[in-house]
């Protein structure tokens, strides 16, 4: 059987495009897949091991800081890691995200308005979020936990915070007031 030019062509461009291009084609969601690569863009594509700013399989390779529940990531945390940049609304791309782990880095910016729903555990302390705290977050009805902190956010601890009756843990220091003092949902209110 023999080949034509025009068909070893095509058949070679094919082999040379999957062999050199990153995809997507393991174990992770290609949804998370797409939302953690939005992710490392807007972070100004940190050193994160195993990172990239287009497809990969953060839940097969393992990729720093990941935490994946089947094909779902589950958390990130990347606390600590010197990372610089900012959040966006992509973040709600999420599928199954529980935990998002940013505190202690360089990260700017305002807090984004759209954020997973599947949201539990969200610390973006100790980074350099400006602005008013956003009142999206109180659509994010599964959050448990919310440290704030040591940001250079303006304003009052919202009082909207009363509606997410799972939280149980809020950390904003340093704010001057809150309307949530003695709020009964609060197990631990640092300010």
């Amino acid at each position: 059987m023999s080949y034509t030019s025009r068909q070893m062509f095509l058949v070679l461009s094919v082999l040379a495009l999957t062999t050199t291009m990153p995809f997507s084609a393991g174990v992770t969601n290609l949804r998370d897949v797409s939302a953690i690569n939005n992710l490392y863009i807007t972070l100004g594509a940190p050193s994160l091991h195993r990172w990239l700013a287009f497809g990969g399989d953060p839940c097969g390779e393992k990729w720093q800081g990941v935490v994946c529940d089947s094909s779902n990531i589950t958390e990130i945390r990347i606390r600590d890691m010197k990372v610089g940049g900012s959040l966006s609304d992509t973040l709600a791309d999420f599928s199954s995200i529980q935990v998002m782990d940013f505190s202690d880095n360089h990260i700017s910016g305002t807090i984004p308005q759209a954020l997973p729903s599947t949201i539990r555990n969200l610390s973006l302390s100790g980074n350099r979020f400006t602005g008013n705290i956003p009142f999206t977050l109180s659509f994010l009805t599964e959050l448990s936990e919310l440290s704030l902190g040591n940001n250079v956010l303006s304003g009052e601890i919202p009082d909207y915070f009363q509606q997410l009756t799972k939280l149980t843990k809020l950390y904003v220091s340093p704010f001057l007031s809150s309307p949530l003092w003695g709020s009964s949902m609060l197990t631990r209110l640092v300010i």
